[in-house]
């Protein structure tokens, strides 16, 4: 299928939750099978904070539109539930694939071939069992919470004024005259979590720590009068 010239791109998705590292882990798979199949790889793009569900990922788009300019010959994935969200997802893909000239590659199920009836059935299977296992840790999770609350204890993650040198850092840098978006890029490019576990930092996140309110409808509304 492939020549020894063949030159790839790599795509990674990390989901809210997950470790930092899991896109690093990602990253080293793809590199060694390129390089153990003599393949150029020419890029890697990463989603984090992504969930599989979301079709509309901005790597993912950003990936597919280099392959249909065909800036590479295959795009590699470490798992099939990294790039499809669903049967339906991974064949509109298979399709894009085929008709723009390039493959798609992934490195737990290398012979997967979505062109035929077995190969669709395969990516039918391997979706459902990903989404049983989301539903039952969802399961778990829930009635490990319910247990908690039920003895009394605390279940939610501690607020952001409970953080008190994290916040007291964001509104020193909010002082210091950076924005939101670049207070964001700073946390997000040292790993620090979100109040609520997450891994991505955005400006929305920062609101309540720099005291921004929204303002009431009613208020809104006076403010227009004359």
């Amino acid at each position: 299928m492939f020549d020894r010239m063949t030159t790839a791109i790599g795509y990674i998705r990390v989901s809210t939750g997950e470790q930092p590292t899991s896109a690093d882990v990602q990253e080293a798979a793809i590199r060694r099978e390129c390089e153990r199949r003599g393949w150029i790889l020419v890029d890697t793009v990463r989603d984090l904070g992504e969930s599989r569900r979301k079709t509309d990922r901005p790597g993912l788009a950003y990936a597919l539109a280099r392959m249909a300019r065909s800036d590479a010959d295959v795009m590699v994935s470490a798992a099939l539930d990294r790039v499809g969200c669903s049967s339906k997802h991974l064949a509109q893909l298979h399709t894009a694939a085929m008709s723009e000239g390039w493959q798609l590659l992934f490195l737990d199920h290398p012979g997967l071939d979505m062109s035929t009836p077995h190969g669709r059935f395969e990516a039918e299977v391997r979706c459902a069992s990903a989404n049983l296992e989301v539903a039952l840790i969802s399961q778990r999770t829930r009635e490990a919470l319910a247990e908690l609350r039920a003895q009394g204890k605390r279940t939610g993650l501690p607020g952001v004024h409970e953080q008190a040198e994290l916040s007291t850092r964001i509104k020193a840098m909010s002082a210091g005259g950076m924005s939101t978006h670049a207070i964001c890029n700073v946390l997000n490019s040292e790993g620090i979590p979100t109040v609520r576990g997450g891994k991505v930092w955005r400006p929305s996140a920062l609101q309540v720590i720099l005291g921004y309110r929204r303002p009431s409808q009613r208020r809104a509304a006076g403010a227009g009068g004359v």
